[in-house]
């Protein structure tokens, strides 16, 4: 940790509860190796420790709450190591089978979020001219999320609204997609490299054996690509429960159904309701065309 950024920051002279990256001086420090959450205050004589060094008690329910929403505050990153942005294109295609939440319409609306940043589908509005109770809104956008790395987050977030209200969440994981990413950069490398040399060759021999590297790049590359699928969707179930209710278990309630919402796949227990699907595709791009 820069000892002269943390001095700099404010009149008090520190950090609290930041995530800082680690790295192995002695393997090279460019590569970050893992993560720690610390608090660093440079005192001097007669000076207090700041009174929010450890943080209050809100302050850190408030923050392991967002943890365990993947919500990462931006980790400090040492000077030694590079920074990259590039972004992550999820293409929503349509939804199936949603539930009308309220009535008989429906501003359907999808939002990726990693890490502290989100994004959002336009709003598709839907309505039922008859009693049906699912509808199935085409979304046919593009989202295309900036992401810094290194990153401390790693849980792609993908969830379904109605206006301002929480259909269902998706969970997938981001470092599938970091992986098929780094691959189809590298059969990238190869497939540029070999048209390359094909154009400089000067014997015929050479350049169709570089073609060929060329060719059987491109035929790897093709069957790379991430295709579309479904994502399923799972919360609470929707519509009214044929039993009286008080004030307290009616609220008990509404907080479980929005639990069920924001953590379908909750190991204790999974959300018992199907609410639908999502057709999505993922890829990572280095810059904005």
């Amino acid at each position: 940790v820069d000892a002269s950024h943390i001095y700099c920051v404010g009149d008090t002279h520190h950090i609290s509860r930041r995530w800082i990256g680690l790295v192995d001086d002695k393997r090279g420090a460019a590569e970050v190796r893992g993560w720690l959450k610390l608090s660093v205050a440079i005192v001097g004589p007669n000076d207090l420790i700041p009174h929010d060094f450890s943080g209050s008690k809100q302050v850190v329910e408030e923050e392991e709450r967002n943890e365990s929403l993947d919500k990462f505050t931006e980790p400090d990153i040492p000077r030694t190591v590079k920074k990259e942005t590039k972004y992550l294109v999820t293409s929503v295609y349509l939804a199936e089978d949603l539930p009308f939440i309220e009535g008989s319409e429906l501003d359907a609306s999808v939002s990726v979020e990693f890490g502290s940043k989100k994004m959002s589908s336009k709003i598709v509005n839907v309505k039922s001219p008859t009693s049906e109770k699912l509808c199935s809104p085409c979304f046919n956008s593009e989202i295309w999320l900036p992401i810094t790395y290194p990153t401390i987050s790693s849980i792609l977030k993908i969830q379904v609204w109605d206006s301002d209200e929480l259909i269902a969440t998706y969970k997938c994981d981001m470092e599938r997609i970091n992986a098929l990413g780094e691959q189809i950069e590298r059969v990238k490398e190869v497939m540029r490299a070999a048209e390359g040399k094909a154009a400089r060759a000067v014997a015929e021999e050479d350049a169709k054996a570089a073609r060929a590297v060329a060719e059987d790049s491109k035929k790897k590359l093709d069957a790379m690509i991430a295709k579309p699928y479904y994502a399923n969707l799972y919360g609470a179930h929707v519509g009214p429960m044929n039993i009286a209710l008080d004030e307290d278990a009616a609220e008990a309630l509404a907080q479980e159904a929005d639990t069920y919402n924001l953590f379908p796949d909750l190991d204790e227990s999974r959300a018992p309701a199907y609410r639908g699907r999502i057709l999505l595709k993922h890829r990572l791009e280095n810059e904005i065309p």
